[in-house]
């Protein structure tokens, strides 16, 4: 007996899979008698199915495992839950069995390293399934490894959006633990990307860049999804921010003016860095240029200090500032200029006859102070330049007394070279030569008023005690103002022919005409005795 009514109908639920169900109806009347009815019934089957159920989240644990939570079904007759998988072509991997079974760790793979998505569908008592949440599968955070900017300073987080949230989501947290402090959160990042994403961001992706990174710190991040009272959280990824060697200094050690006129160049570098670059600076008064001149790679280093010829140069008309620039791997400048040494230019003049004067502008830039100044000299007698004398730190000229019989060119060459006082964080002791600078005496000329040939005066040729001119020309003429001799030799003579023959005795005119050694045009002329 399963029930009664006191109309012609009764109704009562059934709770059955698929199976033939049989019913009869009985009548007792008042004297005890029954009536009963023929049987009938029919086969009946369960077709309501189970209603969705909702994903909370899914999550990643501390160890790399995906973590899944979802609501219980409403459907009462439910007694479990199947699991799907899309990575791949999708499949289902597993059935939590019970109502409120609604907690999972998928132990299958390393979430850290595989990014999957997950579907749900409930199971009932009958074996009836949901449609499931086929059309709107589950992907968590997938937060990819963390990219270390040394030269910006800069961690940037990449990760896959959190897909088909309910509700939507709202935006992500970003956390950060630093050298183990604990997590706090850095930032927050709207659940649509910003525009202008950095080079290689795909449109599924979302990122974060986190600035100010402390070199030498240990950084653990993860982002965390928020839709309504829910959450998903990403695998902690870590990333040790380290910092390249920076150069340390940089010291322009000295500058040197070469007897070919070259400057060499000598810069005390930072060499235990891995990599930089040093940019050499050149300042010609002359056009007020500011040059860059010379650029040196770590890599190319052959030597210590950086040492540098620099050949496009004119010392002998001026003198010249340089400076250096040091650039990190990362191509920023670092420690600011180094200090500017100003080269040696002399230069001179004649006050009087027996006097050569030389003057110099004072060498500048060394760390510590100007010992003093050498004095060299080169004249025609000697084979080298010899250090004639010296003078203190600040004086900047010097008188050399001379006797033009120490020259038998007529030409004294100079040059001077400073001394750095020893010490300072460098401890340099550098020599620094100016350009050389010669003076010359004039000439002094004897014109012999007769020769005879084959004599002893034997032709005619004027006497110097030294010429230091230029543009040679000596002519010499017959009474009829012909010429019959000339030559652009000092040391070449007029041997009285003319044409291959021997000329007669008599007067004759002489014309020299020369450049002295400071350009003025000389011109000497007068008469010479050809005797026979």
């Amino acid at each position: 007996m399963i029930g009664s009514s006191d109309n012609g109908f009764f109704s009562k639920d059934v709770i059955v899979c698929y199976d033939s169900i049989n019913f009869r109806v009985e009548l007792e009347n008042i004297n005890g008698c029954k009536s009963v009815s023929n049987i009938a019934g029919n086969w009946f089957k369960d077709v309501d199915y189970p209603e969705q159920t909702v994903f909370d989240s899914v999550s990643i644990n501390d160890n790399s495992e995906a973590v899944f939570g979802w609501q219980p079904s409403v459907s009462g007759d439910v007694v479990g839950y199947i699991l799907y998988d899309y990575y791949g072509s999708g499949f289902s991997f597993d059935t939590i069995w019970g109502l409120n079974n609604t907690f999972y760790v998928d132990l299958r793979y390393d979430a850290c390293n595989e990014s999957h998505k997950y579907a749900i569908a409930a199971i009932d008592s009958c074996g009836n399934k949901s449609e499931g949440s086929f059309l709107k599968p589950i992907q968590p955070i997938f937060l990819y490894d963390i990219g270390f900017n040394v030269c910006a300073q800069q961690d940037t987080l990449v990760w896959e959006k959190y897909l088909n949230s309910e509700p939507l989501l709202e935006h992500y947290l970003v956390w950060r633990n630093q050298n183990a402090s604990g997590f706090i959160v850095v930032d927050t990042v709207d659940a649509v990307p910003a525009a202008n994403p950095p080079p290689g961001i795909q449109s599924d992706q979302m990122w974060y860049i986190d600035q100010g990174i402390d070199p030498g710190s240990d950084y653990e991040y993860f982002v965390q999804a928020i839709f309504g009272n829910n959450s998903s959280s990403s695998c902690k990824k870590t990333v040790d921010s380290y910092s390249y060697k920076i150069p340390q200094h940089i010291y322009f050690a000295n500058a040197d003016v070469l007897p070919t006129n070259e400057i060499e160049l000598l810069v005390d570098v930072d060499t235990s860095v891995f990599s930089c670059t040093w940019e050499l600076h050149r300042y010609n008064p002359v056009d007020a240029n500011d040059d860059t001149f010379s650029t040196t790679e770590k890599s190319s280093l052959n030597g210590f200090p950086l040492n540098i010829i620099d050949d496009d140069v004119e010392p002998k008309n001026t003198f010249y500032e340089y400076y250096a620039l040091v650039y990190d791997s990362c191509g920023i400048q670092r420690l600011g200029s180094s200090n500017t040494l100003k080269t040696i230019h002399l230069s001179g003049n004649k006050p009087d006859e027996p006097t050569n004067r030389i003057e110099w502008n004072a060498f500048e830039g060394w760390e510590t102070t100007i010992e003093k100044y050498y004095i060299y000299r080169l004249s025609g007698n000697e084979s080298s330049f010899v250090l004639i004398d010296s003078v203190n730190g600040q004086t900047l000229t010097f008188d050399d007394i001379i006797d033009p019989e120490q020259a038998s060119d007529g030409k004294f060459s100079y040059f001077v070279e400073a001394k750095q006082t020893i010490g300072g964080t460098f401890n340099y002791q550098s020599l620094s030569r100016s350009n050389i600078f010669d003076l010359f005496f004039d000439s002094e000329i004897f014109f012999p008023n007769a020769f005879r040939p084959g004599g002893i005066n034997y032709e005619f040729k004027p006497l110097f005690t030294y010429f230091s001119g230029s543009d040679y020309l000596l002519q010499i003429y017959n009474r009829w103002g012909q010429l019959i001799f000339e030559t652009t030799v000092p040391d070449e003579g007029w041997d009285g022919t003319a044409d291959g023959k021997s000329l007669s005795s008599g007067l004759f005119v002489y014309r020299l005409s020369y450049k002295n050694i400071h350009g003025l045009e000389i011109e000497k002329k007068g008469t010479v005795l050809l005797v026979k």
